[in-house]
């Protein structure tokens, strides 16, 4: 498995969750 893949996809999910919590506040 790439482990930097994986980080990249670990950041992207982070960014997601950023961005769906941000429309809440």
């Amino acid at each position: 498995m790439d482990d930097n893949r994986i980080q990249i996809e670990e950041i992207k999910n982070r960014l997601d969750i950023v961005d769906q919590i941000s429309k809440y506040v």
